[in-house]
């Protein structure tokens, strides 16, 4: 459940790990991102990548174009069903499992985050 909205006071980070043999020993990856405020992060990250592939079994928000407001709204959201395609992966990637860690923050403090798996 978020209370309240996301805007731009607020700042978003990424960071994925992958277990090689599933056994929770998890060495980070390349792929982070850096801290980056809310509009940003709907724009490169949630838009394009998140909405399409997530966003059909959920409630999450879905936005019209990249020019998002600068605002997630407060909601209670749930992803229900859902398995990831892995034509939305980059062919790159080596087996195993991954974990992708999301933080929230405000004025440089993580307050809120989740993982998916």
């Amino acid at each position: 459940m978020i209370n309240g909205e996301f805007n731009d006071s607020w700042t978003v980070e990424a960071y994925c790990w992958r277990s090689k043999l599933g056994n929770n020993q998890w060495e980070l990856t390349s792929f982070k991102t850096p801290p980056q405020k809310v509009s940003q992060f709907l724009k490169d990250i949630y838009i394009p990548h998140i909405q399409p592939d997530v966003c059909p079994y959920s409630n999450l928000p879905a936005f019209e174009d990249k020019e998002a407001e600068n605002i997630f709204p407060g909601g209670d959201y749930k992803i229900e069903n859902y398995v990831g395609d892995i034509q939305n992966f980059p062919p790159h990637l080596q087996d195993g499992v991954y974990r992708i860690e999301i933080f929230i923050a405000l004025d440089g403090q993580v307050l809120s985050g989740f993982i998916i798996y």
